[in-house]
């Protein structure tokens, strides 16, 4: 695989990731933990392995250096694969790290063996996500996240790109309550709108209350004869 400067893809997390900031920090795990959803040019500009991670870090999780990684549950890191043979194939799949197990896990509907088949991708992340914790706290153990236990989520639906994102964003949002060895959304389209609820109640959005007009469409004024 050889990584490129990518858009392709980007709005579905690009958008999502401050939703889920928001949501969690706010309402869902406010006064515990945090759980991190990265932007995915963080590990998009990791993958093009170009060296200065200290200033990928700066620009694309700077919002995370406020933390100590010890007041964090939950780290994801998604990342958007697309062949530069074939665009049209583009795959999302996530490393996820639970902090407080020491545990790496990989979310990936394609794919049986992600470790394996993305072995390479991970070491580079696993670097920049180093230094992205050393900057957090000077005390930070480098090479720490290479010794931790691997575990892998088994998703039950059918393997198809066409819907590997929806079926990461769920398994994360799942994941940021519960770690699990299995993870099922049920129907691809029950998915889809579940999010898209999700989405447009989230507090960062700013039509949130307009919604249900939205939805039922302009009123209906009866004409006087």
């Amino acid at each position: 695989m050889k990584w490129c400067t990518i858009n392709h893809g980007f709005p579905l997390i690009t958008l999502k990731w401050p939703m889920c900031y928001t949501q969690w920090a706010t309402k869902d795990f406010w006064n515990r933990s945090k759980r991190i959803l990265l932007d995915p040019s963080f590990s998009n500009r990791l993958l093009l392995n170009e060296g200065n991670e200290v200033h990928i870090c700066n620009k694309y999780a700077k919002f995370l250096l406020s933390f100590n990684p010890s007041d964090i549950r939950a780290v994801f890191v998604p990342v958007l694969e697309v062949p530069q043979d074939s665009p049209d194939e583009s795959h999302w799949w996530c490393l996820a790290l639970h902090m407080r197990a020491q545990q790496l896990w990989m979310i990936d509907s394609m794919y049986p063996h992600p470790f394996a088949t993305h072995a390479k991708e991970i070491d580079l992340m696993l670097s920049g996500i180093d230094v992205l914790f050393r900057l957090c706290d000077p005390a930070w153990k480098a090479c720490l996240l290479h010794s931790w236990s691997k575990c892998t989520v088994e998703i039950l639906e059918p393997k198809d790109n066409s819907y590997c994102g929806v079926l990461m964003l769920a398994c994360i949002k799942f994941f940021a309550r519960r770690f699990t060895a299995r993870f099922s959304v049920g129907t691809i389209p029950t998915a889809r709108a579940n999010m898209f609820l999700d989405d447009v109640q989230c507090e960062v959005n700013e039509l949130k209350d307009c919604v249900g007009d939205v939805i039922s469409g302009p009123r209906k004024t009866s004409r006087k004869l």
